[in-house]
């Protein structure tokens, strides 16, 4: 950990996206797990937003011990 708050991402979509850059830009976030209903999507997602995590359901995502917030 490195101080910031550790976020996952529901969804793959534009705002999705906006988010994600947000996150990139944060002092106070960072991305590290990525959760859509397509496995394919989520890693795409993952890997061109930098999180290290890819989830092929949201309830995966919301069991992972790496994330503290959910957007």
């Amino acid at each position: 950990m490195n101080g910031k708050l550790a976020w996952g991402i529901i969804g793959t979509g534009r705002i999705a996206r906006t988010f994600a850059e947000g996150l990139r830009r944060s002092e106070l976030g960072r991305l590290v797990a990525v959760g859509s209903r397509s496995r394919e999507s989520a890693e795409r997602f993952a890997r061109e937003a930098g999180a290290s995590d890819a989830h092929a359901s949201c309830e995966s995502l919301l069991e992972s011990k790496s994330v503290e917030a959910v957007y």
